[in-house]
């Protein structure tokens, strides 16, 4: 449920300003999310993590712009921001759930920003991020390290014209990393990353690399029988194999060789936290009006969720996207209203 109520609060906020002409409705939100990414509660900063690359998929629609609006890179840059403060951190995270929803949002900024490299400011904004990355590659913090080839698959994966020829030393340098668990995923990794890539130049630089930095013979043809094993299997079936999910666990053949879980496939923004249906449109006919609707859902939320109120706060909820779905001129005004009378209970509600 936490991670309900959190993606609520920040898609809904999000969602009332209608476009992005009004960078003023944006700031607010990246500041939230900028605190619940730095709290030390393990409920705030992995919800915050995992709502935002529904943020990014959000800030990338074209149909949100008018001629007024800034470029997408401007809200990319205002989001990046505290995803670097607080990156490093999160990849080393000693919760799994928290390290992978880290990478997870890593992998949606880099994308988005990829996208947007050959633009000026998308240029610096891409080079920062590309920095960023490599200096994980080299983290002090081992669980961090770890993270960083698995990272590398899903955006080799999401990304097709990724350049990977400068990040191929720095994967295959972790083959030597004085910590079992980051190696162990390595070298999973390293498969995956052959078998699932188009790229024979890069295919081929793993190869290369592997030998020209003198990894051990041992190391080397362990890995090397998988890339025939899964070559075979992809002719076969035409199939990519999935990112890994490693826990430092031993490496072996029968690791390598059992599929894992896929990526999750691109969700809608629009249906993100909660299975309930698409409920009615509630038209407010003033400000007033609106004013004390929030107030009455605000009382809802207030105190600790028990079995007696839960379901009355699920049917506030509804009603809230009700609200929000009316889409007049009244809403104008809900951004501010919002702020002042349901923002504060729901992060206590969370809290």
């Amino acid at each position: 449920m936490f991670i309900y109520w959190i993606i609520v609060i920040v898609i809904i906020y999000f969602f009332t300003s209608h476009s992005l002409h009004k960078p003023e409705l944006f700031e607010p939100l990246v500041d939230s999310l900028h605190r619940f990414l730095k709290s030390p509660q393990y409920r705030l900063h992995l919800a915050a993590l995992i709502s935002i690359p529904y943020l990014i998929e959000y800030i990338q629609r074209p149909e949100i712009y008018d001629v007024s609006s800034p470029s997408p890179i401007f809200y990319l840059k205002s989001l990046a921001s505290p995803i670097f403060n607080i990156h490093e951190e999160r990849l080393s995270d000693s919760k799994e759930k928290v390290r992978e929803a880290a990478r997870r949002a890593f992998t949606a900024l880099y994308g988005a920003a990829h996208a947007h490299r050959l633009q000026d400011a998308g240029a610096h904004l891409f080079e920062k991020i590309e920095k960023e990355a490599k200096s994980c590659f080299s983290s002090k913090l081992w669980r961090a390290r770890e993270q960083m080839p698995l990272w590398l698959v899903d955006v080799a994966n999401s990304v097709p014209s990724m350049l990977l020829k400068p990040y191929i030393p720095l994967l295959i340098q972790l083959l030597k990393d004085a910590n079992e668990a980051v190696r162990d995923t390595t070298k999973v990794a390293i498969v995956n990353l052959y078998n699932s890539i188009n790229n024979k130049h890069a295919q081929a630089d793993i190869k290369k690399t592997m030998i020209k930095m003198e990894i051990r013979p041992a190391v080397v043809e362990a890995i090397t029988e998988q890339f025939n094993e899964k070559s075979e299997m992809k002719e076969e079936s035409d199939s990519i194999p999935p990112t890994p999910r490693s826990e430092g666990t031993c490496f072996s053949s029968s690791i390598l060789s059992t599929p894992t879980t896929p990526p999750r496939p691109a969700v809608s923004v629009v249906n993100v936290g909660t299975a309930a249906g698409t409920p009615p449109s509630i038209k407010m006919n003033d400000q007033k009006e609106l004013e004390h609707e929030l107030n009455a859902l605000a009382a809802c939320f207030r105190g600790k969720e028990t079995e007696e109120n839960w379901e009355s706060r699920d049917k506030a909820l509804q009603r809230l996207r009700g609200i929000c779905r009316g889409g007049d001129e009244i809403m104008e005004g809900f951004p501010n209203l919002f702020k002042t009378t349901l923002l504060e209970p729901l992060c206590q509600t969370v809290s």
